[in-house]
């Protein structure tokens, strides 16, 4: 997530749109909170389902999408001028 969030930072000292300016902080490190929300849920899927990615369908995603958020939250808004999910 360091890497995502310092190449949001560069993004934005170039385009100097505030909507481009993640969030400078321990948990996000400059990239916008959806996208760190988006990398820990990928990070999620991962442990469950890396030795056995035969067994992720489409059931499988939403289920697993589904207890993620009833442990972590949902997710925050996309940034301003982001596609909507």
């Amino acid at each position: 997530m360091i890497a995502a969030g310092a190449a949001q930072l560069m993004h934005w000292r170039n385009t100097h749109d505030l909507n481009d300016k993640g969030t400078c902080d321990a948990t996000s490190w400059c990239d916008h909170l959806y996208a760190t929300w988006s990398i820990q849920f990928g990070s999620y899927l991962y442990d469950l389902y890396h030795d056995r990615l035969d067994e992720l369908n489409d059931a499988a995603f939403a289920d697993a999408l589904e207890e993620y958020i009833r442990e972590y939250g949902e997710p925050p808004l996309p940034p301003s001028g982001a596609v909507a999910p």
